[in-house]
């Protein structure tokens, strides 16, 4: 899994490298609390990805990786702030990258990721033409 913060989530994002061990992760920043524009910790993201990846970006609210990360073909990114957020995102819309605020409570913050990584896109005809839709836009 590839996992990138901005300055701001950078204490959650070393917080989850160290003690979720369910994966490895594929670290692309930030390498410190120095000051970063997360969209090039997206494109860092992007440059690391292939068809079947599965990311995780932080940043302070959530809101600034999510704008960025969706502006990439393919990367279906979800802000998701509790559990049922991050089950619908996987099951409805076939998320492919939590987005996660830097406000989370790290252990919580670890239960949100085990669910993304453990729920499965639902199969239904559906779900599969509505993100089939929004692969398929382009402007």
């Amino acid at each position: 899994m590839i996992i990138g913060s901005d300055h701001r989530g950078f204490l959650l994002k070393q917080y989850i490298i160290a003690n979720y061990h369910a994966v490895e992760f594929i670290d692309v920043g930030s390498f410190s609390e120095a000051s970063v524009d997360f969209p090039d910790i997206v494109a860092s993201m992007v440059d690391n990805w292939s068809k079947n990846s599965f990311g995780v970006l932080i940043c302070g609210s959530g809101i600034g990786m999510s704008i960025a990360a969706n502006k990439y073909k393919k990367m279906r990114a979800a802000l998701c702030r509790d559990e049922e957020d991050v089950k619908q995102a996987r099951m409805h819309n076939d998320a492919n990258v939590l987005v996660l605020s830097a406000n989370l409570l790290p252990q919580y913050a670890l239960k949100l990721i085990d669910i993304f990584a453990n729920t499965s896109f639902s199969k239904e005809e559906k779900y599969i033409n509505r993100v089939k839709k929004i692969d398929d836009i382009i402007l």
